[in-house]
């Protein structure tokens, strides 16, 4: 089958890529393989005209470097692996389990690699002016608001809360 596990997802929203990303990192690394992505599907969060290539390595440092040429590839909804997503939900590396962590730990670790964001977009970003100029004081509370597709066409179908609803939870926890 290859040294690789190189695979192409449906684009969906970042925080579900990177946790599919996570996902098939450990199910790679308990494989003994290099994870690939796809080349041939382009990532919906980049800019064609910043970064042609449209890969995540347009904002992430490398995560390999092994090349994707003759890996069969396969897809998290369809080709050739039917079994990718139940194995990578399973895949817990053999070190956390040892030390009492599952797989939510076994994720945080994954995430900790993948979220290695390159130091040219950091400095483009610009943070600690973003910070000042919004008057960013600690604590902060962060929450993602659902208003898109999901509230639509997922287990969330219905439920969704209006930013109304979502604001008065925040104030009770200020």
């Amino acid at each position: 089958q290859g040294g690789a596990v190189s695979f192409f997802f449906e684009n969906r929203g970042l925080a579900a890529s990177l946790m599919h990303l996570a996902g098939v990192l450990q199910y790679a690394y308990q494989q003994g393989k290099a994870m690939i992505v796809s080349e041939k599907h382009p990532w919906i969060y980049t800019d064609p005209v910043a970064c042609p290539s449209r890969s995540f390595q347009c904002y992430f440092q490398a995560w390999s470097s092994c090349a994707s040429a003759h890996t069969p590839e396969g897809s998290f909804q369809a080709g050739g692996r039917a079994h990718l997503v139940r194995d990578m939900n399973r895949a817990v590396a053999p070190e956390m389990a040892q030390k009492g962590g599952g797989l939510f730990a076994t994720r945080l670790a994954a995430f900790a690699f993948l979220w290695r964001i390159r130091g040219d977009v950091l400095s483009e970003a610009d943070i600690a002016n973003a910070k000042a100029a919004i008057g960013y004081e600690r604590p902060i509370i962060a929450m993602h608001v659902r208003r898109g597709d999901s509230c639509h066409t997922s287990l969330r179908q219905g439920r969704c809360q209006g930013v109304e609803e979502n604001l008065a939870a925040a104030r009770s926890m200020a």
